[in-house]
Formats: structure tokens, C-alpha cells, sequence
């Protein structure tokens, strides 16, 4: 499933929006529907595709849910910090029943920045710990590769502050009210993959 927010430029790129809708879909067109049922998600950047070697990575390349959501991969920085144990961006496994039971992530954030951040503070507070491979070695190749491409646009400068009401939003907002701020605006069935074009409201 590729999922497309058509008026990213008007009304500005948010992507627990794109990921919540995209679950919606899931459960209202998918899920249960002719026999299908669908227990794992992966959550993954569009920029990110697995590299040539991908068949030897072993963990790190391994899509399969777990017991606990499942980060494999996030862009490396220049130091390691403890802030990486922390992220939840770029390719994350998880059963859809925990999607749900978080509530999916926050609809609010705009722009890029703190969304990960909030949708892990809400696996936290709903008891799922984050589970991840295990650490290669700095000179090992990496088992995603980065497309080029424009940035969504700037931060989000309110992110921070945002983060801080992240548990105390989680009831009210996520999975549970996209539908009254995306609406599904196209939907293209392919052989290899559903595109699903929606648009922010």
C-alpha cells in the first residue's frame, strides 16, 4: 500500500495523518474482508529501499513482526547517541492490533519533526517496548539505501512543545478521529500494490 497526500504543499505534509488513513483503509477495505486477515504492518519511508545485500543482513532485513513492535532501521548520524534508542522512524514492524491500540499517531504534527517521537511515547504508555536489532559495525554497509529527494517542507517549530501533551492526547486523537480531518480522495488497485491518494481536510 503507497499512500499519497495530495495537497501536501496548500496544507502542509503530516504524516500520522498518511499513516492513520492508510490503517483506516486497511480496516474498513482489507482486513477480514474475502478471508483476509491482516495481523502485520510495516511502517516504511518511501525514500528508504532495501540495498543489494539485503538477502544477507539477517535481522536487520527482517520484516516479520514480533511480540513488540520492531524498529529495523533508521538513517544513521555521524555519533551515536542514546537520543537513537529512542527513534521510531524510517522502517517499524508491528502487529495492527497494536497500531490500534494506541490509537495510531498523532494527527497534529505538521511538517517534519516529534511525530516519531510522540508515536513512541504512545507504545510506551500503552506497555510495548521497542525491540531492535541487533548494532552492526560502523564499517559494515547499510541495509537501506536513501533515494534522493526534496525535503517535505520545514520543521515543525512547535514539535517540542507538542511533545510534551503527547500521552494526554493519545485518548482523543490518532486512529480514532482521522476520519474527520483526511479523506481518501483516489484509490488505483495494481497487480504488485494499492495506491491510495488522500487529502488533508
Amino acid at each position: 500500500l503507497i499512500v499519497e497526500q495530495a495537497n501536501a504543499d496548500e496544507k502542509g505534509f503530516n504524516k500520522g495523518r498518511l499513516y492513520n488513513t492508510a490503517v483506516k483503509y486497511i480496516l474498513e477495505n482489507v482486513h477480514g474482508q474475502n478471508g483476509n486477515v491482516v495481523d502485520c504492518i510495516v511502517m516504511h519511508d518511501v525514500d528508504l529501499v532495501p540495498a543489494k545485500h539485503s538477502d544477507t543482513l539477517g535481522e536487520r532485513g527482517d520484516y516479520r513482526c514480533r511480540q513488540m513492535p520492531w524498529h529495523i532501521y533508521h538513517l544513521a548520524t555521524k555519533s551515536t547517541r542514546r537520543y537513537s534508542q529512542f527513534l521510531t522512524g524510517g522502517v517499524l514492524s508491528m502487529r495492527l492490533a497494536h497500531f490500534c491500540d494506541v490509537n495510531g499517531m498523532s494527527n497534529q504534527y505538521f511538517g517534519w519533526g516529534a511525530e516519531d517521537d510522540d508515536f513512541q511515547l504512545r507504545m510506551f504508555n500503552s506497555g510495548f517496548c521497542v525491540m531492535r536489532p541487533k548494532q552492526p559495525r560502523q564499517d559494515s554497509a547499510p541495509p537501506f539505501l536513501m533515494l534522493p529527494h526534496q525535503s517535505f517542507g520545514k520543521s515543525n517549530p512547535n514539535r517540542f512543545a507538542m511533545l510534551v501533551q503527547a500521552v494526554e492526547m493519545q485518548r482523543v486523537d490518532g486512529l480514532s478521529n482521522v476520519e474527520s480531518l483526511a479523506v481518501v480522495d483516489r484509490v488505483k488497485l495494481l497487480n504488485a500494490f494499492t495506491h491510495l491518494v488522500f487529502k488533508i481536510l
